[in-house]
């Protein structure tokens, strides 16, 4: 696909100008079910307010692109999108919705651990945990009983292979996972995710600067949008070639 081709529809997406980021998508099957939506959605960091009004709408089975410069909120939106925001010290949602198959996913009766565990999200820098390749992978699928009678090595084994690590780690899955390069790492992190089976992936720019890295990253993007389920990458470095996206004035906190 050649970048005209590439071109992608725009989103409604509506906020202030220093906030705000551009969001783009490819164009696909346009009665496509919309499965995240965010409505009026601004948030705060004590009294800094680092998102105002955000409203955008995700169809299902497609991989989306949210863009713009450091700093101005990309991250904070993925959060707000599977419920880790609320985390984070301070950080508050002001007002707005999201919602996840049209259902709220702030309602009060809504589970923080389920939402978290159908909407995966990925974070910028890896976060292998304190245990054995092996477990960490398993780490969630133990915790939501997902493995099934699925002998563990095995159930491992089909989400390492999918990120490209399998054949890297095979030999020493009773190692450390912090051992790992910080390129293996954010692949494991992403197969922990994908053993979750969720159905939402976000992805806070997990391939920059490694180009092995980012072909496995982007094997795997290619295979969770062929079971339907979609990718977001909030990235700011890479040349921004689809044509409705547009850049805001730069950020003005630090």
């Amino acid at each position: 696909m050649n970048e005209s081709s590439a071109t992608s529809a725009g989103l409604d997406w509506r906020g202030s100008d220093t906030v705000v980021v551009g969001a783009g998508r490819q164009p696909q099957n346009e009665s496509a079910p919309i499965v995240l939506a965010v409505q009026g959605v601004s948030v705060a960091y004590g009294k800094r307010v680092v998102l105002s009004d955000v409203t955008c709408a995700f169809p299902e089975g497609e991989i989306t692109a949210i863009m713009g410069p450091s700093g101005c909120g990309k991250s904070t939106l993925l959060r707000a999108l599977n419920r880790t925001l609320e985390l984070i010290p301070q950080a508050r949602l002001l007002s707005g919705a999201v919602a996840f198959r049209n259902k709220d996913l702030h309602d009060g009766g809504a589970h923080a651990a389920a939402i978290r565990k159908r909407i995966g999200l990925i974070h910028q820098r890896p976060v292998p945990f304190p245990m054995s390749i092996l477990e960490d992978v398993l780490f969630g699928a133990r915790y939501h009983s997902l493995l099934n009678g699925v002998p563990p090595t095995e159930y491992a084994q089909r989400y390492l292979e999918q990120v490209g690590l399998w054949n890297e780690v095979k030999d020493r899955l009773r190692d450390r996972a912090e051992r790992l390069s910080g390129g293996q790492q954010q692949r494991l992190c992403l197969a922990r995710t994908l053993a979750n089976q969720p159905e939402v992936i976000l992805m806070d720019e997990p391939a920059l600067h490694d180009r092995h890295r980012d072909s496995q990253l982007g094997a795997s993007q290619a295979h969770l949008r062929s079971r339907n389920i979609h990718a977001r990458r909030g990235n700011h470095r890479r040349r921004a070639h689809r044509r409705d996206i547009h850049y805001p004035a730069r950020e003005p906190y630090p």
